[in-house]
């Protein structure tokens, strides 16, 4: 489990300091701070989530079809890498 501490919550989102942060980019930090995944691939993480968050919210034009391929490839080598 890891544990984050907040100061603030807003619909989902955590005021850490002066910053407003996504749980999901507050989950990404955390594992490139613990060496988990390493700085690109927090990169490419931050990447897919706000892919994800584009189609959530129906904004086609904003979606490439190689920005899909990449994300599905992130996603299998995290699998791969960290489910067995």
């Amino acid at each position: 489990m890891i544990k984050v501490s907040t100061v603030a919550v807003d619909e989902g989102w955590f005021q850490c300091g002066e910053l407003w942060r996504s749980p999901l980019e507050m989950l990404i930090s955390e594992l490139a701070k613990r060496d988990v995944v390493t700085a690109l691939k927090a990169k490419r993480a931050r990447a897919a989530a706000g892919l994800g968050t584009s189609a959530a919210r129906a904004r086609w034009e904003e979606i490439q079809l190689s920005d899909v391929k990449s994300v599905i490839e992130f996603t299998r080598e995290l699998m791969a890498a960290h489910l067995e």
